[in-house]
């Protein structure tokens, strides 16, 4: 009985020190590991919506990234080399109706007058024992660049590409490198938490940073017997949505602490939650408690007739501002309280976009005023900076929608426009590839043209788009769009035309009758090498369909594929 208990304990014992943060300290640095800091200047004019000077919100902010990173490291001193990562400047103008925008990530977009990304900024040597600086080199680094005027919402000529630039801004990194790098090592704490200045934080490092924020929730499973709490400590250096298991998402701010009340989920299946951050959570799980608000509203609104839309859109709008408005979500963060007015907007913008490009009388929407640029869910949006409002959860997806709805209504316009396109025939997708380069700049090109090459390799073979990929691979700064590229691409790899099936090292290959020689890519097969399937029954659709499943097959927006497709799309 004695060794049971000593064996439980020790099991215990293990299982707590797994989950227990432990800090990392000046002393468990070694040569190569880095931190990102991220110093912010907060612009005198406040953005409407946003009161609060917090370091992510899109307007009227600067930021400034950098990257330490530890290039020496003896039993006596410490060195570690500062570059530079990233500038961001969005400042908006109290005379125009716009802003004025730069982000150095996007140089082709914008003027960035001998700038070089990774740039040396400092060199600090550290004494190991006390944290203090012992010797520092600090460049004579001038770092200018030009800001470009964007006006507010989305114009018939489109976006911003060809943004008027309004004359030149620089940061001389010298006046700040003292005090943001002087020793460093000293403002480490115990706990692992590094302070610096008032207006700069570490936002990633190499090793775990301590946690910032807590939740305690319930995974429901449909296995009602297994106690599914969930209970984490993260570290977070934006707003975002965090997967929770396979069913639910939570909307996370850094300090949140939240609790979710599992007793009144058992009881009654609604969603609750209680503590900091709880706000944009109930109100993101409680739209049936405001009519028609969010997907609900879809069956009820008239499609076809733009009168009524416009009476459906002054419907929605009130229940909306009457839900922010509820005693339940008037305290809301105002980030989040942005995001979801952003996305409500973009919701009825790709609505009217989508309805019109199908309209025969289009004079009918003109006349409504639905398709005007100066209208709320036009004007009020910025799809160049928007995306930092943007959520990820499923049907919420407003602002992405809304970007590949807006591709295909100006494609569609620059065919009704332009005589060297031919009306009657669809643009490639090599076409679709080099026109969002002209229609879109900066994030909103890249998350549109990820989708486009993604979408071909499921019906192209990827020698077909070479040239497209590797541009987007080398040109894209953003690298949760290249990694799903990349991955896509890497699955599709041993399916192009000439492998043999058989050496894909796909489990279902023996389950299909195959001939000898099959070979092709899996996403043509059904068209291009029917003959190895003589047999394209119910039984073969569904070996394939949970084949897609399991491999993590999600098709890109815009695809045609449905659940009661025939199953001749790709591995994704």
């Amino acid at each position: 009985m004695k060794t049971v208990l000593l064996f439980l304990l020790v099991f215990l014992a293990q299982i707590g020190s797994a989950e227990t943060f432990k800090p990392y300290t000046p002393d468990s640095l070694k040569k190569g590991d880095w931190v990102v800091i991220e110093s912010v200047n907060y612009y005198p004019y406040i953005a409407p919506g946003l009161k609060e000077e917090v370091p992510w919100r899109a307007e009227n902010i600067r930021r400034i990234t950098i990257r330490g990173t530890v290039t020496d490291i003896n039993a006596k001193t410490l060195t570690m080399d500062y570059t530079l990562e990233n500038v961001y400047d969005c400042r908006n103008d109290k005379e125009n109706p716009g802003f004025s925008y730069f982000d150095s990530r996007y140089m082709q977009d914008l003027v960035v007058e001998e700038n070089e990304a990774g740039k040396l900024i400092a060199r600090f040597t550290y004494d190991r024992k006390s944290g203090k600086t012992k010797t520092f080199k600090k460049e004579d680094y001038l770092y200018t660049y030009t800001m470009a005027y964007i006006p507010f919402g989305v114009r018939g000529t489109g976006m911003p590409a060809n943004s008027t630039d309004i004359g030149a801004d620089d940061i001389k990194f010298d006046r700040f490198s003292t005090f943001l790098f002087d020793n460093f090592p000293a403002k480490w704490e115990k706990d692992g938490t590094i302070r610096l200045t008032p207006d700069a934080r570490i936002v990633d490092a190499s090793f775990e940073l301590p946690p910032n924020t807590e939740f305690t929730v319930s995974n429901f499973s449909f296995e009602a017997s297994k106690d599914s709490t969930v209970h984490k400590k993260i570290f977070i250096a934006y707003p975002t949505d965090y997967k929770v298991g396979e069913r639910m998402t939570l909307l996370l701010t850094p300090g949140d602490s939240i609790i979710q009340d599992k007793e009144l989920y058992e009881k009654t299946h609604n969603m609750r939650y209680m503590g900091r951050g709880s706000e944009q959570n109930n109100f993101q799980y409680s739209f049936v408690r405001f009519a028609n608000i969010y997907e609900s509203d879809i069956r009820n609104l008239d499609f076809d007739s733009p009168d009524q839309m416009k009476k459906d859109f002054q419907s929605r709008n009130a229940l909306f501002q009457a839900a922010l408005e509820n005693d339940d979500f008037k305290n809301m963060d105002p980030y989040w309280k942005k995001v979801f007015e952003r996305s409500e907007q973009y919701f009825e913008g790709m609505l009217v976009l989508m309805r019109y490009m199908k309209a025969t009388d289009k004079e009918a929407w003109h006349k409504s005023g639905l398709l005007d640029w100066q209208a709320p869910h036009f004007a009020s949006v910025n799809p160049l900076i928007d995306f930092a409002y943007s959520t990820k959860k499923p049907f919420a997806t407003c602002y992405y929608s809304f970007l590949y709805g807006y591709s295909l209504y100006k494609k569609q316009e620059l065919k009704s426009d332009n005589l060297c396109l031919n009306k009657e025939k669809e643009l490639t997708p090599q076409e679709n590839y080099l026109l969002n380069k002209q229609i879109f700049s900066g994030f909103p090109q890249y998350v549109i043209n990820e989708a486009t090459l993604g979408s071909i390799m499921y019906d192209s073979m990827l020698s077909e788009i070479e040239e497209d990929y590797n541009d987007f691979i080398s040109s894209c700064p953003d690298t949760s769009l290249t990694n799903i590229l990349t991955s896509a691409y890497n699955k599709f790899l041993p399916f192009e035309a000439g492998r043999n099936i058989r050496e894909s090292g796909l489990m279902i290959v023996d389950n299909l009758k195959l001939k000898k020689e099959a070979t092709g890519n899996i996403s043509c097969y059904f068209y291009r090498h029917r003959e190895a399937f003589p047999h394209r029954d119910s039984k073969t659709r569904l070996i394939f369909r949970n084949a897609l499943n399991q491999m993590g097959y999600h098709p890109p927006y815009g695809s045609n594929y449905t659940p009661n497709s025939p199953i001749i799309m790709p591995i994704g």
